[in-house]
């Protein structure tokens, strides 16, 4: 599994390609945002594939870990992961978007209460 990192203001954007082999890597990604403050993440799915139970496990994971530092985390996902989602009953765990710059700019009115700007 690859992951790549951009920002856009205040969001931190990670892109996962690749099979989910290696869910390290999202733990090590989720850890380090954690430890420089003020995590609101986007994390987009639609490059990885099929998303196993040891996925998803690790997506409630790694939002639990980003709503205990007081961050945010939205999913880009494909409509085949989003019935995934759905059939595993997390869908409502998160925050769902069909495509990276929907998922931003949804953050606008969260952002402004957290007082990020």
């Amino acid at each position: 599994m690859q992951l790549e990192r951009h920002g856009r203001d205040a969001v931190d954007v990670l892109t996962l390609s690749g099979p989910w082999t290696r869910p390290r890597v999202l733990r090590e990604a989720m850890r380090e945002l954690v430890r420089l403050g003020d995590p609101i993440v986007v994390l987009d799915l639609r490059g990885v594939g099929d998303l196993t139970s040891s996925c998803l496990g690790e997506l409630v994971a790694s939002r639990d870990r980003i709503r205990r530092a007081g961050g945010l985390l939205k999913l880009v996902v494909s409509d085949a992961q989003y019935d995934r989602l759905r059939a595993a009953g997390v869908d409502g765990l998160f925050p769902l978007f069909g495509d990276e710059e929907q998922a931003i700019e949804s953050f606008e009115a969260e952002t402004m209460t957290l007082g990020v700007p």
